[in-house]
């Protein structure tokens, strides 16, 4: 690595040549002609000390100008960083301190919201959210950042990472989130928000039981931790049937949402899979396949992709596209908007009934087939009626029924 070469010239030489970070190449000549990757590849192999981490941060703020700290955020999102190999504690917790020091929280809390709603935040910065959960100092930052979008971008991490690892080695966050016995429960019953609803917190169960990145004990002990939140979860595990779209003769889709579902088939079908099987060919010829990671790990790849490109092509087949201008005005049906006064604390709700692929429960949109939607539907104006999911009853009274289509307009 020439930078650390130089920073050992500069250290070896500096008792007999005061000038010796003068003398070229120097570490501000190599850091001033790096790209982003370039930079991503310095701090990956650099020492992970806080002398060599900040070290290389003041050179990137000596020549990247005001674009800085750009730079910085680009090194802590690089996908690299999020890999077992390369991921460094080390390296995240001092670049975040680093900005920080520089008076941008603000911008780190913005930058790390954004990236959690796009799932774009990486594993060791994932494992240092939750390492500072509680600190004072990153409050500002953190707090905003514990919710159930946290839990759901380490499911879908671990499950990634558990596909392209070669590794049979415990995954740095999964490892976490199974350490950390607290964790569930800060995250679905934060101290300074209310309890996450019941909807979403299946949803996270349903992702985390069909995670490969757990063995089924894992799954049981995590599973136990959220039954502590919401109890009922634990019928999902011993349900023989939790797939409700494969058992759906049709499924009523929003065209947006099948245009959605066909473009990850497409991908899947025209670059993914032909991909894969470019690579499988390729790690063949790498010699023994019994002791071939690399074919493993792709065979592994062809695998999970063409089940989700059956199971894409099954829904698909039974897709009706629909418009939602059929949708009823006297009774609960797939369109509707519904205000209904929930019995348990007398608190009126508005969901949107709409689509299979289109539940947002988060934002109160549910889709038709959800269990909750299901026990909606068909439900007139002032009408008192009782929902069952998963053994936990509930009354609701039908305040108002409207057509979502028309609130579009």
């Amino acid at each position: 690595m020439i930078l650390c070469g130089i920073w050992n010239r500069d250290k070896f030489f500096r008792p007999a040549v005061e000038t010796v970070e003068t003398v070229s190449p120097t570490a501000s000549d190599v850091i001033a002609l790096c790209s982003e990757s370039d930079l991503a590849l310095i701090a990956l192999n650099i020492p992970h000390t806080t002398e060599k981490i900040r070290s290389l941060l003041d050179l990137v703020r000596a020549h990247h100008g005001d674009n800085w700290a750009d730079c910085a955020f680009d090194l802590l999102r690089n996908r690299d960083i999020g890999t077992t190999k390369s991921g460094s504690a080390k390296l995240v917790s001092e670049c975040i301190a680093y900005l920080c020091d520089q008076e941008l929280s603000a911008q780190v809390a913005n930058r790390f919201a954004q990236w959690l709603e796009t799932r774009e935040l990486r594993a060791p910065v994932i494992i240092w959210v939750i390492k500072n959960r509680t600190s004072k100092k990153y409050a500002d930052i953190v707090s905003r950042l514990i919710n159930p979008s946290l839990l759901g971008a380490i499911l879908s991490s671990v499950d990634t990472e558990s596909l392209e690892s070669n590794s049979t080695a415990r995954i740095p966050l999964a490892n976490e989130l199974i350490k950390d016995r607290e964790l569930i429960a800060d995250i679905l019953v934060p101290a300074n928000g209310p309890k996450t609803d019941s909807e979403t917190i299946f949803d996270l169960t349903r992702t985390m039981l069909s995670s490969q990145g757990f063995d089924q004990m894992t799954k049981k002990a995590l599973l136990s931790r959220l039954a502590k939140v919401e109890p009922h979860v634990q019928r999902l595990a011993q349900s023989k049937h939790t797939d409700t779209e494969a058992e759906e003769k049709e499924l009523v889709v929003s065209n947006a949402s099948k245009e959605e579902k066909e473009r990850e088939l497409e991908d899947i079908v025209k670059v993914r899979l032909p991909a894969i099987k470019e690579a499988i060919q390729i790690a063949k010829e790498h010699g023994d396949l019994k002791e071939n990671s690399e074919y493993k790990m792709a065979r592994q790849d062809h695998d999970t992709l063409a089940a989700r490109r059956a199971e894409l092509d099954s829904v698909l087949k039974k897709a009706r596209i629909t418009d939602f201008k059929e949708a009823k005005v006297d009774s609960i049906s797939i369109g509707s908007t519904v205000t209904l006064l929930r019995g348990s604390d007398q608190v009126q709700i508005t969901y949107d009934i709409l689509g299979a692929w289109d539940g947002k429960p988060e934002e109160n949109i549910l889709s038709y087939i959800s269990p909750l939607a299901k026990q909606f539907l068909n439900h007139k104006p002032s009408e008192t009626f009782i929902t069952n999911i998963n053994g936990k009853a509930e009354t609701w009274k039908v305040i108002t029924i409207t057509r979502w289509i028309d609130k579009r307009k």
